[in-house]
């Protein structure tokens, strides 16, 4: 069976969940061009992969993440 466009996204509170972050954060992301997101009427359909990837990143600490602590 061959899997449609809908299984390569995720809404923003999906979304939100994998990275554990709040959607507003998902749509600041989206907003900075880090995520690539589609409007929806519901809201933001973010594409699946972008999140694995920014996800990642995040991991390797190749993103800079808002609220690090700076050596204090």
């Amino acid at each position: 069976m061959n899997k449609g466009p809908l299984y390569q996204v995720l809404t923003a509170a999906e979304a939100a969940e994998v990275l554990n972050v709040t959607r507003r954060q998902i749509a600041r992301l989206c907003n900075q061009g880090k995520l690539q997101h589609r409007d929806a009427p519901g809201g933001l359909l973010v594409l699946k992969s972008s999140i694995e990837r920014y996800a990642s990143r995040r991991r390797t600490g190749k993103v800079d993440d808002e609220g690090e602590d700076e050596g204090s």
